[in-house]
């Protein structure tokens, strides 16, 4: 089977880091950007709420700009969202998933089974709109 472009750009791991980078940046502005289209909040508007001038959200969404997550998360704070990140394993086109050469052992307070439950719960409040925290809470009175 042929690679992809991108499949063979990918397969030195500067260019793997590169392309991983850039793409969590075109990620978070568009989620940005998806989420101020939703709300009907324009970038004159964003600017007032974060207290920055027009260009500075200009620069901001151009996807251009190296955004930090303190930086992302104050923007979808004032439109009253969380920002939330994930990680899963790399993968590009059909390629089995990238994995780091370097061995992690678990560490003594590593996850249970019940703390993996606990988390998948919580994504699926964030999903549905649910507030995770008032869950998480409950969950642990029941313990």
């Amino acid at each position: 089977m042929t690679k992809t472009l991108v499949e063979r750009y990918v397969e030195d791991p500067d260019h793997m880091r590169l392309f991983q980078q850039e793409r969590a940046i075109y990620e978070a502005t568009e989620l940005l950007e998806s989420t101020m289209a939703e709300l009907e909040v324009t970038r004159t508007d964003l600017a007032k709420l974060l207290g920055k001038s027009k260009g500075w959200i200009t620069q901001l969404l151009d996807g251009e700009s190296n955004k930090t997550i303190r930086t992302v998360a104050d923007a979808f704070a004032v439109l009253g969202r969380e920002y939330c990140s994930f990680q899963r394993p790399i993968r590009i086109g059909n390629q089995s998933p990238h994995v780091a050469s370097a061995r992690v052992t678990p560490s003594a307070g590593a996850s249970t089974r019940q703390d993996i439950d606990q988390d998948v719960h919580v994504l699926k409040m964030y999903r549905t709109g649910r507030s995770p925290a008032t869950s998480v809470i409950r969950m642990q009175a029941n313990e």
